[in-house]
């Protein structure tokens, strides 16, 4: 019994001198803030082949050029690596935007869906108008899309898009 005492005695020593030995708290250590890459705030999401896609990073950018207006939606998910080497991104452009209804794809709709790996871009764009491909806005930066899209280079290698909603603040 005795020995358990003087044990447990040292102990409880060398716990108060472990911590009569750390540094002093910094309330304001020297921490990185992560970088954020998304100043807007919302949703974009559709299915790839049935495979959801969210992105992690989205933006709306809506430009006029001597009264031609040009809306360009974009979303990415990165990979595991979280780099910009590794990513997923689903974008379209609506050249002459006259505001919220349903444009077609093709003509003044562009989609573009690119996947890089390691660096190495496949792109695929959409390259064929069909009553079932779309894009329709709802109001500033809202709406929903649906189309198919075709490897550059090699169109029979489509891929298709559905159930694709943005909501961009």
């Amino acid at each position: 019994m005795k020995q358990i005492f003087k044990l447990s005695a040292l102990l409880l020593a060398l716990c108060f001198s472990f911590v009569s030995c750390q540094k002093d708290y910094d309330a304001t250590p020297d921490v990185q803030e992560p970088v954020t890459n998304n100043p807007f705030k919302g949703t974009f999401k559709c299915k790839i082949d049935g495979d959801m896609f969210i992105a992690e990073q989205q933006s709306a950018t809506l430009t006029d050029v001597n009264g031609v207006k040009t809306l360009t939606v974009t979303g990415i998910q990165y990979g595991f690596e979280r780099d910009d080497k590794n990513f997923r991104s689903v974008g379209f452009t609506i050249s002459n935007y006259d505001g919220n209804k349903k444009y077609p794809v093709g003509g003044n709709v562009q989609v573009v869906y690119t996947i890089m790996v390691d660096g190495y871009a496949t792109n695929y764009t959409s390259n064929t108008t069909n009553a079932n491909y779309h894009v329709t806005t709802t109001g500033s930066y809202v709406g929903t899309f649906n189309t198919a899209v075709a490897e550059v280079g090699n169109t029979s290698n489509k891929i298709v898009l559905t159930e694709g909603t943005f909501d961009i603040q």
